[in-house]
């Protein structure tokens, strides 16, 4: 049941009940239209109690004085689309309408359109006494003309909704996003056509991207699909490869960092790499900062790391310490100016020499730690018997030790203190030992040294640093290589990284070994 309405200051509106010519009655007929079957013609709305009417829902009711008269059609519309348009004073009109269209040639959309089309033709006005209406006497047409634009909008929905359902399809079986994803990024754009999407996808794979770096830039930024890709992404591929980015590191670094493709090349890109090239001076720094952190290359560097070179400068720090904070912590020099100052003063209160690279490298801990996170780590220290002289103390010779943590510490201090029996003032002294892998530096040059130790080859005043510091080829010459004639199986023990139990127990077959 389809309930046509209007009223606006006392005219009437409501489909003309006179003959329909030829092509309305085509139209009824195929769509199978009766008429209702009280004829309705113009009177008086202040007494209609008399006239039954029904709402969409099929109930009968007799309106009060001063309502809506209503003309009503029998529609044999395809049952899943129906609307029903209800008023009556002191209600809102209620729209129910059910959005799916059956997919049968005799259901067209077409179809449907020509008769809301037909029906607003049919509207005439009937001049009546004004009544007093509450709904809908300022907006009397709003429900016809809704009638009248639901064919065209259900049409304009529909071609959405295709146009919808191919970008999610596109984007799971070209694109290898998992569904969750492909319909997240469905929101920002839309296409029904896979020739750009096509030749984007093309220049990726030609430019060495494989499917897995292509997922990870599309999850990202899906409007690279309708860009042109020889306009905006190959330029920005060609100036990275410029820089001396290899072909087999660029695609890894490109979508680990999707928006470097999005940035402008003559505004953003170029005006950085310059900058970067003034600071750290060669390209191979350059290619370094970009791939430690894309931020210098993805911001503005005259906001912040600009005035943070220059802070740096007025100081005295040596412009290969400068190099070597923007080459190797490029996130750190561009932070915000007001922060990094706070840094700096904190660096200096405490003592660091604006002459060495160890005052750069405060300033990159500061940076990433919280007042109150440092404040904490200097407690953990206090644990281990350190007292806050000596955890800062620690900080000054190497002040990568307060962002190790808890577990990392409490494991190395562990191994050195209540296994190989070290004193923890003996580590704050050499608070680098601290950085390295227990398992794959500590333990095996501590099994090679216990072996030593227990044939009386070395003295037994050997300092931390003596056996953790030496790089690995440097200890193999000092500990091992030169003891392998009196002991062959040296070489096995450094590389079985052996617990310390394990190291006690080859350290006594070694000897048992040699006394037979």
């Amino acid at each position: 049941m389809l309930h046509v309405v209007g009223v606006r200051d006392g005219q009437l509106v409501y489909l003309k009940e006179k003959a329909l010519d030829d092509k309305a009655q085509n139209l009824e007929s195929k769509f199978n239209c009766s008429r209702h079957s009280r004829t309705i013609t113009t009177r008086s709305l202040t007494k209609t109690n008399d006239i039954p009417f029904k709402h969409g829902n099929g109930a009968t009711f007799h309106p009060p004085d001063a309502t809506l008269l209503l003309f009503s059609l029998t529609l044999s519309l395809p049952p899943s689309w129906r609307i029903g348009l209800n008023a009556s004073p002191n209600t809102r009109e209620d729209f129910l309408i059910n959005k799916k269209w059956p997919e049968t040639e005799s259901d067209k959309l077409g179809e449907s359109t020509m008769f809301a089309l037909f029906c607003s033709r049919q509207v005439v006005l009937l001049k009546s006494r004004r009544t007093q209406l509450g709904v809908f006497q300022q907006n009397a047409f709003f429900i016809l003309k809704s009638f009248t634009s639901i064919g065209l909008c259900q049409s304009s929905e529909k071609r959405q909704e295709e146009k919808h359902s191919f970008t999610v399809s596109y984007l799971i079986n070209s694109c290898g996003l998992s569904p969750k994803s492909a319909i997240l990024a469905s929101h920002s754009m839309n296409f029904e056509n896979p020739e750009r999407p096509d030749s984007v996808l093309n220049l990726l794979r030609e430019n060495g991207f494989t499917p897995t770096h292509i997922s990870k830039i599309i999850r990202v930024q899906p409007r690279f699909l309708l860009s042109d890709p020889e306009k905006t992404l190959l330029p920005k591929i060609e100036f990275f490869r410029s820089l001396g980015v290899s072909s087999s590191e660029l695609p890894g670094i490109l979508s680990s960092n999707p928006m470097l493709l999005a940035r402008s090349l003559e505004k953003q890109l170029i005006p950085s790499y310059n900058f970067l090239k003034s600071v750290v001076l060669v390209n191979e720094k350059v290619v370094t900062a970009l791939k430690r952190s894309a931020r210098a290359f993805q911001f503005n560097v005259a906001t912040n790391m600009a005035p943070n070179v220059a802070l740096l400068r007025r100081l005295g720090v040596p412009q290969s310490t400068i190099s070597f904070l923007v080459s190797n912590y490029p996130s750190e020099a561009f932070t915000k100016h007001t922060r990094f100052v706070e840094a700096v003063r904190q660096v200096m209160d405490m003592g660091f020499d604006p002459l060495k690279t160890v005052f750069v490298r405060a300033i990159q801990v500061l940076l990433k730690m919280s007042k109150p996170r440092f404040e904490s780590k200097l407690e953990f220290y206090k644990r281990w018997g350190w007292s806050k002289d000596m955890a800062l103390s620690a900080f000054k010779r190497n002040p990568m030790c307060m962002i190790l943590s808890e577990e990392k510490i409490t494991k190395v201090m562990d191994f050195l203190v209540n296994k190989m029996g070290w004193l923890s003032a003996n580590i704050a002294i050499n608070p680098a030992v601290l950085l390295f892998s227990l398992e794959k530096r500590i333990m095996p040059r501590f099994s090679v040294i216990q072996i030593l130790l227990a044939k009386d080859l070395v003295k037994n005043d050997l300092s931390l640093s003596t056996i953790l510091l030496p790089n690995e080829r440097r200890f193999l010459e000092k500990f091992v290589i030169k003891f392998q004639d009196d002991i062959p199986q040296l070489f096995n023990v450094y590389q079985s990284k052996m617990d310390v139990l394990e190291i006690g127990r080859q350290s006594e077959n070694v000897c048992v070994a040699e006394q037979l």
